[in-house]
């Protein structure tokens, strides 16, 4: 090159087309940020809620539905919580759901951090507690859950709470008790959706309140004494409500109580030929699917357990309206089994058992002396139905709550169960526990490390 030759000007090279593209994926990512924090930001502000699952998990319960739909007066929940937190999401949750639910419902959220003077009149004490309010009634609500809220409306909606007396001392079921055949987890539903429980031993307390809706005989083991037989019979010729769940075996006194009810126990024990098809190994737990037309069964569709029952017959010309609500089906699925046999070998035995249909419930009607209302009466062949071991099965808990709400009187309850957690376990047979460990030990890894093999083959090879 000859000296001083100066050649062309260097150029600078110009922006190439990667160098834009690379730009623009850089800028659209910013922007997906920007957009992505905006998103999350308004997520903390506004609150959307809507249940696109199938089964309806994200909304209330159909038991709670139900509820609100027999509710007439205005409703609003108070939340007393602080505006950020788990708990403070959680009852947003829930309050959306009623309000989804039923467009009628109120809902409120205040901070207790600055609302003092509220927090004392209405005197809330811990973080998160509700105030729900049914019309002019009003009631706190520290547990907060679904099942909790609507015990509590269903308590408020009935205002004075009904009374219910559990004749004791005659080894009854226990309402308070926790063992398997007492009554201690039914109590408590009753507790939640405004039945006021006590238990009266007649012979130490032979009066009866008269604020008393109904008196329940659970079970009796032993036998009553004249005067308690006599209170009871009275109760019944006064118009009194009464509820009596007899276990097979003798009438423990109660003979004259059966006479004025127009019943006769049967002595037997119910044998269900059924009962295997719903997994159980017994022939005496009667498992009824069909029921007899009666308010307390009307629109009931649920199965039902009934461990050991006996049954009953009507007595001609009692002064009762009866409606036989719970039977058996028709001879060779049931019978009434009489006398002992062997478990193992249970047979029917012409001559011997009672063929089926064994009625196993009444329900009993009659106008009230002095033609002031409706007088109600019911039996049953089991006690067990209700009790601790047995209330889970089936239909069991709503048969048992329709009984009561009809003898209190609150038809408008009849058919509302409360609410129940959704199942969240899985129960696994050993089988398919076994399959489940060979298949994330050993199949799993094999699967895994086959794919590594040919994966490195193919890259091996290209």
């Amino acid at each position: 090159m000859p000296n001083g030759w100066k050649g062309e000007p260097v150029k600078r090279p110009h922006l190439t087309r990667r160098f834009w593209l690379r730009l623009q994926s850089a800028a659209l990512v910013l922007m997906l940020c920007i957009a992505a924090g905006l998103l999350a930001w308004a997520s903390t502000v506004w609150h959307i809620d809507s249940d696109w699952t199938w089964s309806q998990s994200n909304s209330l319960t159909p038991a709670s539905r139900k509820a609100l739909a027999r509710l007439d007066q205005p409703i609003t929940l108070a939340a007393f919580v602080q505006d950020s937190g788990r708990l403070s999401s959680y009852e947003h949750h829930l309050l959306n759901r009623y309000k989804r639910a039923d467009s009628r419902i109120r809902t409120r959220f205040v901070n207790p951090d600055t609302a003092l003077a509220e927090i004392r009149k209405l005197g809330i004490t811990v973080p998160g507690e509700m105030r729900v309010t049914y019309g002019n009634r009003a009631a706190n609500l520290k547990t907060i859950s679904e099942s909790g809220i609507t015990n509590a409306l269903l308590r408020l909606a009935r205002g004075k709470a009904t009374q219910v007396v559990f004749v004791t001392g005659h080894g009854e079921a226990n309402p308070d008790g926790k063992r398997n055949y007492d009554l201690g987890r039914f109590a408590k539903v009753l507790v939640q959706q405004g039945f006021k429980v006590s238990t009266q031993d007649l012979a130490t307390h032979p009066r009866l309140a008269p604020d008393t809706a109904f008196v329940v005989i659970a079970g009796a083991q032993g036998s009553y004494r004249q005067r308690e037989a006599k209170t009871l019979e009275g109760w019944i010729a006064s118009g009194g409500n009464l509820l009596w769940l007899h276990d097979p075996g003798g009438l423990n006194g109660l003979a004259g109580l059966a006479q004025a009810l127009g019943v006769k126990p049967l002595g037997g024990i119910v044998v269900d030929t059924d009962a295997s098809r719903f997994g159980l190994d017994n022939a005496t737990w009667a498992v009824l699917s069909h029921y007899g037309k009666s308010p307390v069964t009307q629109h009931f569709q649920q199965n039902t357990l009934f461990p050991e029952a006996t049954g009953f017959n009507l007595i001609p010309g009692a002064p009762w309206r009866a409606h036989g609500f719970l039977k058996t089906p028709r001879l060779p699925k049931s019978w009434l089994m009489t006398g002992t046999t062997s478990p193992t070998t249970i047979t029917y035995r012409p001559g011997v058992d009672t063929p089926g249909p064994i009625t196993l419930g009444f329900t009993l009607t009659r106008p009230r002396p002095g033609g002031h209302g409706q007088q109600r009466a019911a039996v049953v062949g089991d006690s067990s139905f209700l009790s601790n071991q047995f209330l889970g099965n089936g239909g069991n808990l709503s048969l048992g709550l329709n009984l009561f709400n009809w003898l209190g009187g609150e038809d408008r309850y009849l058919d509302i169960t409360p609410p129940q957690a959704p199942d969240r376990t899985l129960t696994l047979n050993g089988f398919e526990q076994g399959a489940i460990g060979i298949g994330f030990l050993f199949v799993l890894p094999i699967i895994l490390l086959l794919v590594a093999v040919l994966m490195w083959w193919h890259r091996r090879r290209h």
